[in-house]
Formats: C-alpha cells, sequence, structure tokens
C-alpha cells in the first residue's frame, strides 16, 4: 500500500510504501509477522505481538537519514513542534506490568519561548500498564543546545545540558519523582510534573552555579557560588512564573519572584 500524510508532505516525503502481513483479535491484539515503511530517505520495520490484554514481545525501529519527521502535539494557542530522525520501541511481558524500552533522537523541539537542538532520549521501565498507558520509569535526556533569547537564565542553561529521572508516565503528563540537570553552569535536582496535553510544567528546583553565570548586577554582593530553589510554573500559553525563588551566596540570602513572557523577565 501507498500512504500519504500532512506530516510526510510538509517534510518533503512524498507517498511512504507500507509493506504489512499479520493479524488482529480481541483476545490476542496485534499480531505482526513483518511491517515495514520505506519513502525517501525514511524506512521502519515492526515485528511481534503487541497485546493490552495478555502477553507481547514487540520491537519497533524507524530512522530518517535526510530531513526529519515532523510531529506537532500541545495545544493550537502553544503548540510543540518536534523532528524526529530516529524512535526505537521494545515491549515484552505482560500487559500490566510490561517491560519498556524506548530510545529516540530529536534534532530539535520548538515551543514558546524556547528551542531545544539535538536531543537524545532513553527511557526504561520494569513494569509498564499497557492498556492504560502508565507506569514507573526512569530516563537520560541529552541536550547539545538550549536556545533562549534571555540574557539574564541563558547563561544558565549553556553548552550541553543532560538530564536524569525517575517517575511516572501516564497518557497525559510525566511527574518527576526526582530527577538531576546539568549544564557548564548548573547543577540542579528537580521534581514535579509536566504535561504532555498542553505543555504545562509545575517544577520544584534547586539548583548550584557559579556566580559568574548570573546577573552581572548582583555578582558584586555574591561569593564565588550561589545556591538556588524555587518553583517554575509554565502555563499552556507559554507564560513561565517562577515563585518561592531564594538564592544563598557567601553571608547574602535574597527572596523574591519573577516572571517571563516574550522572552522579557
Amino acid at each position: 500500500a501507498v500512504v500519504e500524510t500532512s506530516q510526510t508532505r510538509q517534510a518533503g516525503r512524498g507517498p511512504l510504501a507500507v509493506d504489512a502481513a499479520g493479524s488482529y483479535t480481541m483476545a490476542g491484539g496485534v499480531v505482526l509477522d513483518q511491517a515495514t515503511l520505506t519513502g525517501d530517505k525514511i524506512s521502519g520495520k515492526a515485528t511481534g505481538t503487541l497485546n493490552p490484554n495478555g502477553a507481547s514481545d514487540f520491537a519497533l525501529d524507524l530512522i530518517s537519514s535526510g530531513p526529519s519527521l515532523p510531529l506537532i502535539l500541545g495545544s493550537a494557542e502553544s503548540p510543540v513542534k518536534i523532528e524526529i530522525r530516529s524512535l526505537s520501541a521494545k515491549v515484552a511481558g505482560e500487559s500490566t506490568r510490561a517491560r519498556l524500552d524506548v530510545s529516540a533522537i530529536l534534532p530539535s523541539i520548538v515551543t514558546s519561548p524556547a528551542r531545544v537542538d539535538g536531543l537524545a532520549l532513553a527511557l526504561h521501565s520494569d513494569a509498564f500498564d499497557l492498556k492504560n498507558r502508565a507506569g514507573s520509569v526512569s530516563g537520560t535526556v541529552s541536550v547539545d543546545k538550549v536556545g533562549l533569547d534571555n540574557p539574564v537564565i541563558a547563561p544558565l542553561i549553556a553548552g550541553k545540558v543532560t538530564a536524569a529521572l525517575s517517575g511516572r508516565l501516564t497518557a497525559d503528563a510525566v511527574a518527576i519523582d526526582s530527577g538531576s540537570l546539568k549544564s557548564d553552569a548548573l547543577n540542579s535536582q528537580v521534581a514535579g510534573q509536566v504535561s504532555l496535553r498542553d505543555g504545562a510544567i509545575d517544577l520544584n528546583l534547586k539548583a548550584d552555579a557559579p556566580s559568574s553565570a548570573l546577573p552581572a548586577a548582583a555578582r558584586g554582593m555574591l561569593g564565588e557560588r550561589a545556591e538556588i530553589s524555587a518553583t517554575l510554573k509554565r502555563d499552556p500559553n507559554g507564560s513561565i512564573a517562577i515563585g518561592g525563588l531564594k538564592l544563598t551566596s557567601g553571608a547574602l540570602t535574597a527572596e523574591g519572584q519573577a516572571s517571563l513572557a516574550d522572552n522579557k523577565v
């Protein structure tokens, strides 16, 4: 069969050839003897059984050697635009406690007010509920560059950014029980929730950073390093609010709050 979607047209892919052989039953789920997807500089394959009511043993791989595949999430008011270079997923075990491994390379993610380039993601779960799309997960993320046109925040996230997390994934959100985030300047701990439905974020942050990465007006009052704690909230429209902000450096302690809209603090 030949298929073409708005996403493939947007990426300049043209028609894609799909070749699949398998079966589907209510009791047995989807059984793929083989399924392949081929097109201009894109290939994909899937094999195995994916059964939300029983045992699964399924593998999926998608690779693009040309322009990345576009995907848009979030809301119309605040879209999250994602480009996919490769995606791999493996599922094995009973549907209510399946082993799940997912990895992806995303050349870019664009949302208000930031752009992320060169993201590599790996997620793992020992007991994922396939039917309800929920379960405990652990994972790592690395980002080559975070673009944010803001002179206050940009120095803190300059260079390569890496993160590790453990939490719970549902169909609509990621709840982070504990996580770490590191950049050239920042070493932080994070917990909270990220919505997959509308891009809303609610996080608690604790960080340690060199005073040289903070605004120049404050550096003269600070020691060599500063400890920062705050809550960070992003609403579905892309506005960011920072509350409970506390900064400690040497003998200085300061508290306050801030907001970020249209790249202005």
